[in-house]
C-alpha cells in the first residue's frame, strides 16, 4: 500500500460475505496536532476489494522479497495469495500458484519456512476438508506451491487455529491444530 501502517479487515460472520477492508489513516482528512485522526478504507485503490468468507489471515514476505503479501483461507469461495506488486497495488496469483483451494472452508494459517530454503511456506486448515502444508516452489520463473501434507496430517478436523513453531526447542517446526467440539469432541493435533 501507501507504506503507512495498515491492517486488513476480512468481512464475514453467519454465512454472510462482504468486502474485505485495508484500514488506513487518512492524512489528508486527519489533524493529528488537534488529535482528529480520520480512517480510511482503501482496499478498492489496492486491488484488494474481494467479497467473501474471510477466516484466516497471514501478512508477510511470502512471494515478494521485500515486501508484505496478503494470504486470507475462505469460506465459501476461493482463498487469495495478494502479491504486493511494489508500487502500492496487489495482485491475486492464488489460482496460478496453486493455493486457490476453491471447494474447501479455510480455518486459520500460518507462515514459516518448512523446508529451509529460504521461502514462505504455508500451512491452513479448512473446516472439515483436508488441511494444507504448501511448499513455496519456482518452475520456469513462476511462483507455485505444492501440497507436500500427509494423509494423516491432511485428515479433515474442526480447525479453529494453526500455529507453526518450534514448541519443543529442537531446531525443527512444529504444527499445531487447535479443534473445537464441532458434533461430539475432536482433539487439538500437533505434527513434527
Amino acid at each position: 500500500g501507501s507504506g503507512r501502517y495498515s491492517f486488513y479487515v476480512a468481512n464475514y460472520a453467519n454465512g454472510n460475505v462482504g468486502p474485505h477492508a485495508v484500514i488506513e489513516l487518512d492524512e489528508t482528512a486527519s489533524n493529528l496536532s488537534r488529535g482528529i485522526i480520520v480512517l480510511s478504507n482503501v482496499a478498492a485503490e489496492l486491488g484488494l476489494n474481494k467479497y467473501t468468507g474471510g477466516r484466516g489471515i497471514a501478512v508477510g514476505p511470502i512471494v515478494s522479497s521485500a515486501a508484505s503479501d496478503i494470504f486470507c483461507d475462505n469460506e465459501n469461495g476461493p482463498n487469495f495469495l495478494f502479491q504486493n506488486k511494489g508500487d502500492g497495488t496487489f495482485v491475486d496469483i492464488a489460482s496460478s500458484s496453486g493455493v486457490d483451494d476453491v471447494y474447501q472452508h479455510g480455518r486459520g494459517v500460518a507462515l514459516a519456512d518448512f523446508n529451509r530454503d529460504g521461502k514462505v511456506d504455508i500451512v491452513y486448515g479448512n473446516w472439515n476438508g483436508p488441511h494444507r502444508l504448501f511448499l513455496q516452489m519456482h518452475t520456469n520463473g513462476k511462483v507455485r506451491f505444492r501440497d507436500i501434507a500427509t494423509q494423516k496430517f491432511s485428515m479433515p478436523s474442526p480447525i479453529r487455529t494453526v500455529i507453526a513453531a518450534d514448541f519443543d526447542n529442537d531446531q525443527e517446526l512444529e504444527v499445531f491444530f487447535n479443534n473445537i467440539a464441532y458434533r461430539g469432541p475432536s482433539a487439538n493435533r500437533m505434527f513434527r
